[in-house]
């Protein structure tokens, strides 16, 4: 008997950011830990400051949309069709390029799923609460560049140890979230 997977579109496991929706398409569990593979839907405003994967490299297929990506202090742009692989280690941000896209993302070896399972569950207070929010577990090392913020716009929003980075609100001084995920669209 043939072993497959069928996941029909607009189906999947859904988590929904207040800047994107992601449905997981294969889970690790299905790869045997191999890979996992998400569908992105970004709203015009997602951005993701520096940061980098310790363990998984991430590839990005573009299905729609332009992704700005910043690497070796530089920014470019991935279009509609376009491929970009990143290594574990490697430091990284992305935003859109202006409106919303959405992106096939590819996670070797699987587990980012699992991630995003454990931050769904977080309440309100446990995202406030900065000693809770220290020690949960993270798949990612954010940057505390202060030439990066500077130069790039984006604002470190107070976190230590996993500190996120999210652009400054026009006008406003950063310093929070702003709704870049991992923050869910109920909080």
């Amino acid at each position: 008997m043939t072993n497959y997977h069928v996941v029909p579109a607009g189906q999947g496991t859904n988590y929904r950011w207040e800047r994107d929706n992601i449905f997981v398409k294969v889970a690790g569990t299905q790869t045997g830990g191999a890979f996992s593979m998400v569908e992105d839907n970004l709203k015009a405003e997602f951005a993701l400051g520096l940061h980098e994967h310790r363990t998984h490299s991430e590839t990005f297929y573009i299905l729609d949309g332009s992704l700005k990506f910043y690497m070796d202090d530089r920014w470019f742009t991935a279009e509609k069709g376009a491929t970009v692989h990143i290594p574990a280690a490697v430091p990284h941000a992305v935003k859109m390029a202006g409106g919303p896209g959405q992106s096939l993302m590819i996670f070797q070896p699987s587990f980012f799923e699992d991630y995003l399972a454990e931050l769904i569950k977080l309440t309100p207070q446990q995202f406030a609460d900065a000693r809770f929010r220290n020690s949960f577990p993270s798949v990612m090392i954010f940057s505390r560049s202060a030439a990066f913020r500077r130069n790039e716009g984006f604002a470190w929003d107070g976190w230590t140890a996993t500190s996120r980075l999210s652009p400054a609100a026009p006008g406003g001084s950063g310093g929070t979230i702003r709704g870049c995920w991992p923050r869910p669209a109920r909080v």
